[in-house]
C-alpha cells in the first residue's frame, strides 16, 4: 500500500502532519419556506440569488423586511405581515427569540425564508 501523503490519497495533511482543506471546499446552506401551518419547504432561486420578485411570490407580499439571525443567515419576512395577516408564526417567532434577533415580546406573521445571506440580492 502506498504512502499516505502521495498524490492521489485521502489524506489531507502535509507530510508534517498539518491539516490542510481539500482542493474544493464548498459548503452550500440550503433556503427553506417556513409556513405558519407548521410545515417547510425546500426552495431555491431561478438564478444565483432569489430577486425581490421571487421573495415577493413566496412570501405573497408587497414588502420585506430581512431579519439577520447570524452574520450569514437571515430571515425574510412580509415587511407589512402584522397589518395584513392575522397568522403568527410560531417557529420563525420561537428561532428569532432564540438568537435575540426580535424583542422579546415581538413576533413573526406569515410565512417566512431562512436563508443564506448571499442567496439573495
Amino acid at each position: 500500500m502506498g504512502d499516505e501523503n502521495e498524490p492521489g490519497s485521502d489524506s489531507h495533511t502535509h507530510n508534517s502532519g498539518e491539516f490542510r482543506a481539500p482542493p474544493l471546499f464548498i459548503i452550500k446552506i440550503m433556503a427553506y419556506l417556513y409556513r405558519t401551518d407548521d410545515t417547510r419547504e425546500k426552495v431555491t432561486p431561478k438564478g444565483e440569488k432569489f430577486s425581490l420578485d421571487e421573495l415577493y411570490e413566496l412570501l405573497k407580499c408587497e414588502l420585506i423586511e430581512v431579519v439577520r439571525l447570524t452574520p450569514s443567515i437571515n430571515m425574510i419576512i412580509d415587511e407589512e405581515g402584522k397589518f395584513t395577516k392575522s397568522e403568527i408564526n410560531g417557529a420563525a417567532t420561537f428561532v428569532a427569540h432564540v438568537v435575540e434577533a426580535i424583542q422579546p415580546d415581538d413576533f413573526i406573521v406569515g410565512d417566512v425564508i431562512v436563508c443564506n445571506t448571499e442567496e439573495f440580492e
